[in-house]
């Protein structure tokens, strides 16, 4: 139960950084007209770990999402 409350706050972590990397990459598209890669790249990392921790709290796998059983997703 420790664990799972302790994922579950860090899925309300990732929501928040999940809806800043939105703003800031629609923000650099506005005006840099292209996408920023790296923000990309974080942005789709982001929601491999997001979709890892839903996994486990929904008991469709017993491996804990980062920073307990798993890496951070590449």
């Amino acid at each position: 139960l420790i664990f799972m409350l302790i994922i579950a706050l860090l899925y309300s972590v990732s929501r928040v950084v999940v809806g800043a990397v939105v703003v800031v990459q629609f923000f650099w598209v506005l005006f840099a007209g292209e996408t920023n890669l790296k923000l990309q790249e974080f942005g789709k990392s982001l929601a491999t770990y997001t979709n890892q921790i839903i996994l486990y709290l929904t008991f469709n796998t017993e491996e804990r999402p980062f920073p307990f059983d798993l890496d951070w997703p590449n």
